[in-house]
């Protein structure tokens, strides 16, 4: 289900040492046999279409919204709306740590 949120469904039959730098950072490991409790997003919607970033933000919505933690590290203070907490960094240290509503 996930591949196929992502549009990535040719991708899923490949092993995963054939995949290019862009391949590897959207696929999660959950397609790869994995059960995670946590995933980790590393600017997931970077270089992405607007379609594509709709694509990727909805499916880490979805996955959230079954119970699974989502961390998502981005520049892009639009891919965090629906945020829970927020952790803002300065030269590798937390400088601040909250709710959204009390950091933006």
């Amino acid at each position: 289900m996930i591949m196929k949120n992502l549009g990535l469904q040719s991708l899923a039959s490949r092993p995963t040492y054939s995949f290019r730098r862009r391949e590897t950072s959207c696929v999660p490991s959950r397609c790869a046999g994995h059960e995670p409790t946590l995933y980790s997003f590393d600017e997931p919607t970077a270089y992405l279409d607007p379609a594509g970033r709709r694509r990727v933000l909805s499916t880490m919505k979805l996955l959230h919204h079954q119970g699974i933690g989502i961390l998502h590290i981005t520049h892009d203070v639009n891919d965090i709306a629906d945020a829970d907490r927020l952790l803002v960094m300065d030269k590798g240290r937390i400088i601040l740590d909250g709710p959204p509503e009390h950091i933006m």
